[in-house]
């Protein structure tokens, strides 16, 4: 971007001045300007402050944009049994021509949503590609209540299951079963 482009983003006008105090703030608002607009590794220093004959002070910032991020591989780790391609769809990040850390967030969240991923995080690695860390939890819960009642002579047994079975073969799908079941016992 050229400095009137950055000063327009920023509500600055060209003559406009502003105190030292609000060098850092500038400075993160250029940085969220360009994440804003796909350029993930955009950096901005201060370069140096420059004193005229005024004895009025001036900040230099140093700006690398980097190259705009541009999505062309997705590489997923610690997926022991969820596949690469359910993670990747449920990031909903194939096809989005932007790359902005809100997004990237987002993503994160999709993915967390599902129970059985404890921790997620999204990682740009280059201009090009992304990290999908994940650390996965149970897939699948077996839970089962049993109890024995005495009533008018006879003893019956109560029981009640409940099988789960989340992220079948690595594919987000899901099956359960419960079951209640009462059956009398002979004495």
């Amino acid at each position: 971007f050229s400095e009137s482009r950055i000063r327009e983003l920023l509500f600055l006008q060209a003559d406009s001045s502003v105190g030292l105090s609000s060098v850092d703030g500038i400075i993160s608002r250029i940085v969220s300007i360009y994440n804003s607009r796909g350029y993930l590794f955009a950096a901005v220093a201060l370069d140096s402050l420059l004193l005229d004959e005024e004895r009025k002070l001036t900040a230099v910032l140093r700006i690398d944009e980097g190259s705009p991020f541009r999505l062309r591989e997705i590489v997923c780790e610690g997926n022991l049994y969820s596949r690469d391609q359910t993670l990747i769809r449920l990031s909903g990040l194939s096809g989005i021509s932007t790359i902005t850390p809100q997004i990237l967030a987002e993503a994160e969240e999709r993915i967390l949503v599902k129970s059985y991923i404890q921790d997620c995080s999204i990682i740009p690695l280059d201009s090009s590609s992304l990290l999908i860390r994940i650390r996965e939890g149970k897939m699948s819960y077996l839970e089962g209540v049993a109890g024995l009642s005495r009533s008018g002579g006879s003893t019956k047994l109560n029981g009640l299951i409940n099988l789960r079975f989340l992220n079948l073969w690595g594919t987000d799908r899901a099956i359960s079963r419960s079951e209640e079941h009462t059956s009398e016992l002979q004495s």
